[in-house]
């Protein structure tokens, strides 16, 4: 397993949450989550988000983003898609490298032989990181409102054992 000397901040996001995952030289160093429910204007939520950014990149001296690619149903949301440009715009301006993670490839080499499943994924990661195994027992609220932790740890994990995969991007080119 090869690991990369820098800082990834992975990020998971939706309408209305982001969940985020710091690594440090390939280990799980920090991860939490936010709300964004609170902004109903797209324009107030993408600089509270860039914002988010700014402060986690501070406080943690990051040098990568790492976000899961879209799916089909996701590209068709105006906000999830505004979320995203602005994250690119983010890195643009301030010099952070971009990488768009498949979760379905993240989570195959996560899991090895086993079905590339979100629950087998969480598994995994109970394994890997011990502190993770009070998120990933209950019922479907709680796998639904902790999936994006364990999407963004996922995808963090994967480009930290890449090291300097060839599906690096500049940009948020979802096609």
């Amino acid at each position: 397993m090869i690991l990369i000397n820098e800082q990834i901040l992975a990020l998971s996001l939706s309408r209305n949450r982001l969940a985020f995952a710091i690594f440090r030289y390939g280990e799980l160093d920090f991860y939490g989550g936010r709300t964004l429910r609170q902004y109903q204007a797209v324009g107030d939520r993408n600089k509270a988000f860039s914002a988010m950014l700014m402060a986690l990149i501070l406080a943690h001296s990051i040098g990568e983003l790492v976000l899961p690619r879209l799916n089909k149903q996701q590209r068709l949301s105006r906000d999830l898609l505004s979320l995203y440009r602005t994250a690119g715009r983010f890195c643009v301006k301030n010099h952070v490298s971009l990488q768009i993670q498949d979760p379905v490839q993240a989570r195959r080499r996560l899991v090895d032989n086993a079905r590339p499943s979100k629950a087998n994924a969480s598994l995994s990661l109970s394994q890997i990181f011990p502190e993770l195994t009070r998120y990933a027992r209950g019922g479907d609220w709680e796998r639904r409102y902790y999936g994006h932790l364990f999407t963004a740890i996922t995808c963090g994990l994967s480009a930290a054992r890449a090291g300097s995969a060839p599906d690096r991007k500049g940009g948020t080119d979802e096609s």
